[in-house]
């Protein structure tokens, strides 16, 4: 009984090991030819060396090239237009460039204020601050002080380009002079006219009795009598003496002045 037991155990440790023996070969045999195939990679799927790749896009680009070159070999006009073009890209390029250095555009300076100031002081104010300045006018203000500067342009806090001319209007030291036009023996409204064109402000008007309605009698400055071609102050009071044409003539023969055929002396007119 004890020898029985001791052969099947013997048989059955002999199978144990048979098995086990049997599994260790079968992990140790190759791959079946589908399963080899299937692990194996394919051509397509191998990338290829980056040298190659980089020399395939250089290949690329030269044939794009040349086929680029070769359409405008064969299409002149077409080449002729696209040099022009570039031409006149590059010119105009250059001319803006050249604009912008010449007149400094961007660059601004603000205008300093110089009225009632002195031309010297004005001038060294604006020296300073890189323009120039010139005295192109002047009026007469009494209730300024004479010599200072009234106006300006360009005005105060404008911004200009460095080197600009500022133009100064001083207040004059007396006031502005023209001559006296020729207004005896013309009508009213053509004397009036003249006078406030020449810049006289303060005029007036006084009738007196006439047989010849509405013609200058008379002309009077600061309350004397002013004859023509005197130099007169414009802020002088002009008044002027016309007739009302409310006395009776015998014949208007015998007087060759008329209103309708007066020749009124224009050549005081500048």
């Amino acid at each position: 009984m004890v020898i029985l037991q001791k052969y099947i155990s013997l048989s059955l440790d002999r199978k144990q090991r048979t098995k086990s023996i049997r599994q260790t070969y079968s992990k140790q045999l190759p791959l079946k030819k589908e399963q080899q195939l299937a692990t194996t990679p394919s051509l397509a799927t191998v990338p290829l060396p980056t040298a190659y790749s980089h020399t395939q896009h250089m290949c690329q680009k030269t044939m794009q090239m040349n086929k680029i070159i070769a359409f405008f070999k064969q299409h002149p006009i077409i080449t002729t237009l696209l040099e022009i073009a570039i031409v006149a890209v590059i010119l105009c390029t250059g001319v803006i460039f050249w604009l912008d250095s010449y007149t400094r555009h961007g660059t601004a300076t603000i205008v300093p204020s110089v009225r009632y100031l002195s031309v010297t002081e004005a001038s060294d104010i604006l020296s300073r601050k890189g323009f120039r300045c010139e005295v192109i006018d002047s009026l007469f203000n009494d209730r300024v002080t004479p010599g200072v500067v009234v106006e300006q342009t360009p005005d105060a806090e404008s911004r200009v380009k460095e080197g600009r001319t500022i133009y100064l209007t001083i207040n004059a030291y007396s006031p502005k002079k023209v001559t006296m036009p020729t207004l005896i023996d013309g009508s009213a409204r053509q004397a009036q006219a003249i006078l406030r064109a020449l810049g006289f402000t303060n005029i007036l008007v006084e009738y007196e009795p006439s047989p010849y309605k509405d013609l200058v009698l008379d002309v009077l400055c600061n309350g004397r009598q002013v004859e023509s071609g005197e130099k007169i102050p414009l802020t002088s009071r002009i008044t002027l003496i016309v007739g009302m044409g409310d006395m009776p003539t015998d014949s208007l023969s015998s007087n060759p002045a008329s209103t309708d055929s007066l020749i009124i002396d224009q050549s005081w007119i500048e």
